[in-house]
């Protein structure tokens, strides 16, 4: 079972850096549209801002014990006592 998931997680890699790899290519092509590229962008930084965001909530939580998670996967935390 290990491997089975060592495996999956490698090949999720591989897929992120395909789609990294194809996104970079779109964006940097003259066939592009400049609103295709400038959504395409604004998608990034979005993405990029949510995980700074995710990554504070969590820091900020840590010693909190997880009683769940949210549909986007975040981890909800017990309330303070």
């Amino acid at each position: 079972m290990k491997m089975i998931l060592t495996k999956m997680i490698e090949d999720g890699f591989e897929l992120a850096k395909k789609h990294e790899n194809l996104r970079n290519e779109i964006i940097n092509s003259e066939d592009t549209p400049k609103e295709l590229k400038d959504a395409m962008i604004k998608i990034e930084e979005e993405f990029v801002q949510q995980k700074i965001d995710d990554d504070k909530y969590m820091e900020e939580n840590k010693h909190r014990k997880i009683v769940g998670y949210n549909e986007n996967f975040m981890p909800i935390y017990e309330e303070e006592k």
